[in-house]
């Protein structure tokens, strides 16, 4: 792990001290010990369940508890609204203070947060609390007082938190006073990124061309920073490198299309626009909160993540990417209907609308709620014409197994493009009709949608592995199937279900000794798939391991919830296999496709 890495996850745990759940502040634990065996909610998290926490005798203790449950349930505005009691009650014990403003912050609420540091800074001046301090030198930011920021900043306990952030926020601070010192800011990429940003709002060309080239030949370069090198790249003139970095990242971002548009500025002699320099000090500070949650949300620090992302949107209303997030933490500890908030508060003159729009319709699909999807996607499609909303309704219907309405969706969407006819920039939509063709019987279709897939992506190992399958199920092209589904190992050695392919493929032909080290590597990248480990077990029963072949059949029927897959395990596990192979390779699942994801790209 890099400088820049420890530094980070010091900075989360600093900010995560407070957010404890094992921290319980001394007077309240002998309530909390007598509460704990019936204060455990026991379904999804609501408030009335939570609200049961409270007891007559020890109300304060109730709140406390209350607030601790909701955290564990992710659920911070609620969380928050519980320890607020007892501070408006109070309640001036330090845990309980840090621990609401922490939250009060992280659910949105920020004036509370920032009333809440004064609070802490104020009973305690002596307070070793960096968290606060680093509060209330935000809130000085964004109301442009930077001298006062500047003398808290001197006041700041020096700790892991600090040692990160320090830097970015002095830095800034001193930019608010037109001063250029980013001395500082040279341990790792995002510092030095924010140097470049802050020359370029005290209008220091030269500075920006000199730390550009640090920047692009810094060590720990993410592929994420390559973006934002080309971008200035671009900015500053230099147009060639910009294309040649643009270019490499659409081989790993196929079907990006802020890179495609970016690329056409900037060979159409509008380079300056692919970025966009920083208004004042506190839309820079906003940026770099953000950047820093994206990083911590990458790495799974989503409490940290989410404080970050809130302080973000604090500095900067508009800062849209920093709601997404919060979103994606929403929905990754599957609380759709909080992540459906964070979208709907992003407008319709919002560049990220329509993705806001989509994202919400996909939170819908995975509550069930798949009328409230279609509506939205319908909507966008027929109202707004969008491409991507229609090949989304194709998508919902072709993961219910409903494949000749996902053809119409996906048919629709082909006629909505110019001159009626798929171009490489939608190549994918070839790809999930095809699926759905060869799904619904229709194999000539199927073919002739994947081969023009593959035309246009002739690497991507989701169509060589999908075509080269389904025609050694069919018996046809075996030779040439078995060499594409090679080709997608090499590209993606670690998709299960890829290496599953090849391993069935040579099974299928009747090369058993072959198939067995595949199906294993198979197994070990995804050791629960019911149908691998059904694979496995039939190659072990063909090289004579049939002790080995049913421990498989076992452990396939186990973690299978088909019953027709169930059924036909339970046959081989009392008679074990025919002597002639049966063909079992059809409706053996194959990955999805590569969609638009929701996510943010990798760093």
């Amino acid at each position: 792990m890099n400088l820049g890495k420890l530094l980070l996850a010091g900075c989360a745990i600093v900010l995560c001290t407070g957010l404890d759940r094992t921290d319980i502040p001394y007077s309240y634990q002998a309530s909390v010990e007598a509460n704990t065996t019936t204060a455990v909610p026991t379904s999804d998290n609501k408030a009335s369940e939570i609200q049961s926490l409270f007891t007559p005798a020890e109300p304060l203790a109730g709140s406390y508890l209350s607030a601790r449950f909701a955290q564990a349930r992710h659920d911070w505005e609620q969380a928050n609204s519980f320890l607020d009691q007892l501070v408006t009650s109070g309640v001036s014990d330090p845990t309980v203070l840090r621990r609401a403003m922490i939250l009060s912050m992280g659910s949105g609420n920020h004036e509370r947060a920032i009333q809440l540091a004064q609070r802490i800074i104020t009973v305690d001046p002596e307070s070793q609390n960096s968290v606060a301090q680093v509060f209330l030198i935000m809130d000085a930011i964004s109301k442009e007082k930077y001298d006062q920021a500047s003398q808290l900043i001197l006041k700041t306990p020096k700790d892991e938190m600090t040692q990160f952030i320090g830097p970015v926020l002095e830095s800034w601070t001193k930019a608010g006073l037109g001063k250029l010192e980013v001395t500082r800011l040279q341990e790792n990429p995002l510092q030095l990124y924010h140097a470049i940003l802050i020359a370029d709002y005290l209008q220091q060309p030269d500075q920006v061309k000199k730390l550009l080239e640090h920047f692009a030949n810094s060590d720990g370069m993410a592929i994420g920073e390559n973006e934002r090198i080309a971008d200035l790249y671009a900015y500053t003139g230099r147009t060639d490198r910009a294309l040649e970095l643009y270019e490499a990242l659409q081989k790993e971002w196929p079907g990006d299309r802020d890179l495609s548009d970016k690329i056409k500025k900037v060979r159409d002699g509008k380079g300056k626009e692919v970025f966009q320099s920083i208004k004042s000090p506190r839309y820079g500070l906003g940026l770099a909160f953000f950047d820093i949650a994206k990083v911590l949300y990458q790495e799974f620090n989503d409490e940290s993540a989410r404080v970050l992302a809130s302080m973000a949107i604090y500095l900067n209303p508009d800062i849209t990417e920093a709601k997404f997030l919060l979103a994606y933490i929403a929905i990754r500890h599957e609380r759709f209907e909080e992540a459906i908030t964070y979208y709907q508060a992003i407008g319709e003159g919002d560049k990220f609308y329509l993705d806001a729009r989509r994202n919400i319709a996909d939170a819908y699909e995975s509550m069930e709620r798949y009328d409230d999807a279609l509506k939205i996607l319908k909507s966008l499609s027929e109202e707004k014409k969008d491409i991507e909303s229609q090949i989304k309704i194709g998508d919902i219907f072709r993961r219910q197994d409903a494949f000749e309405k996902s053809v119409e969706a996906y048919t629709r969407a082909e006629k909505m493009m110019d001159g009626g006819k798929v171009t490489e920039r939608y190549w994918h939509l070839l790809y999930v009709r095809g699926m759905s063709y060869e799904r619904a019987g229709n194999w000539e279709a199927a073919e002739k949608d994947l081969m023009a897939a593959l035309e246009f992506k002739p690497e991507q190992p989701y169509i060589l592995n999908y075509l080269g399958y389904a025609w050694a199920d069919r018996g046809e092209n075996l030779d040439k199937a078995q060499s594409m589904i090679r080709k997608a190992v090499s590209l993606r050695p670690e998709d299960g279900y890829i290496t599953d392919s090849l391993g069935w493929v040579l099974y299928r032909i009747g090369k058993y000794k072959a198939a067995v080290p595949e199906l294993e590597r198979a197994v070990s990248l995804l050791p629960y798939d019911p149908v691998i480990n059904d694979h496995l077990g039939d190659a072990y029963w063909r090289v004579g391991r049939k002790m080995e072949a049913k421990f498989q059949w076992e452990r396939a029927k186990n973690h299978s919830e088909d019953p027709e897959l169930k059924d036909k395990l339970d046959q081989k596990l009392a008679k074990g296999l025919s002597e002639e192979p049966a063909n079992t390779l059809a409706g053996v699942p194959s990955p999805e496709p590569l969609e638009s994801s929701s996510e943010p790209k990798k760093e």
